[in-house]
């Protein structure tokens, strides 16, 4: 439905410029499922444009084009977008646009925003044996459980508010299986603060090229950390066909003190 809805409104930026004159009612009959739409409602968002279009009967270019105008600038500007992305990608299906346009879906907040989990390695639960608070230098164990698709697990040590990097390790995992870690809370008489740690897992062993890379990160490293927090994982083909999507996760991120 989503590809369809793109090819439509593809056909439709070409022809009238991303937007028009035209009324919210024009072109809608009583009997057509253009009715259905509200024509009393302005200003409606990307997804809102998304789903206006799909209420539109099959062949109705004056519904779609009436749904492009009651669309925000923002709106039609994300929807246009979309569009181009769907068209550069030469997109014929959904799975296309999720691997290849995973931002401008994501940005516009319609049609699907399932993110692809063919041969992608992920975490399957939370990061288990995290401690609160370390001595520089101090030894640390946590396990990482992961998936059928995992065959090496990195973690590094990263300071909240930074992008500070202190260490980590990594190592081959075997999949469905919960990988047991050992490393060091940076040095002795080293950095101190509050840090979390990242993972990022391999669909290879050794991330033997090519391989998909999941990278468990917070969304933005240099921000205040928020109670609740959790990882955002960006998977990305490693010597494969290109393809980087970012996708939000229910794991928590854990923070602890080093000193």
């Amino acid at each position: 439905m989503v590809v369809a809805l793109v090819s439509c409104l593809g056909l439709m930026l070409a022809a009238c410029g991303g937007g028009s004159d035209a009324r919210p009612d024009s072109g809608m009959s009583d009997g057509d499922a253009g009715s259905q739409i509200d024509a009393g409602s302005q200003g409606i968002d990307c997804q809102g444009v998304f789903d206006c279009v799909g209420l539109c009967a099959d062949g109705d270019d004056p519904c779609v084009k009436a749904c492009l105008a009651r669309g925000t600038p923002t709106a039609v500007a994300l929807v246009t977008d979309l569009v181009k992305c769907g068209e550069a990608n030469a997109c014929v299906d959904e799975n296309c646009l999720s691997v290849n346009c995973a931002n401008e879906i994501r940005a516009c907040g319609g049609g699907t925003t399932t993110c692809n989990t063919v041969g992608v390695p992920e975490m399957t639960g939370p990061i288990a044996g995290l401690g609160s608070d370390y001595a520089a230098g101090d030894p640390m164990t946590v396990s990482v459980p992961v998936d059928e698709d995992t065959r090496r697990v990195i973690v590094g040590i990263y300071e909240v508010g930074s992008n500070a990097y202190l260490g980590g390790t990594a190592d081959d995992a075997a999949p469905s299986s919960v990988k047991t870690l050992d490393f060091r809370a940076g040095v002795v008489g080293g950095a101190v603060g509050t840090y979390y740690l990242s993972v990022e897992l391999c669909s290879t062993s050794v991330c033997t090229t090519p391989f998909i890379r999941n990278t468990y990160q917070r969304a933005d490293r240099t921000a205040s950390f928020t109670s609740g927090e959790t990882y955002t994982a960006t998977n990305e083909h490693v010597g494969g066909p290109a393809m980087t999507e970012s996708c939000p996760t229910a794991i928590p991120i854990q923070t602890f003190q080093i000193h």
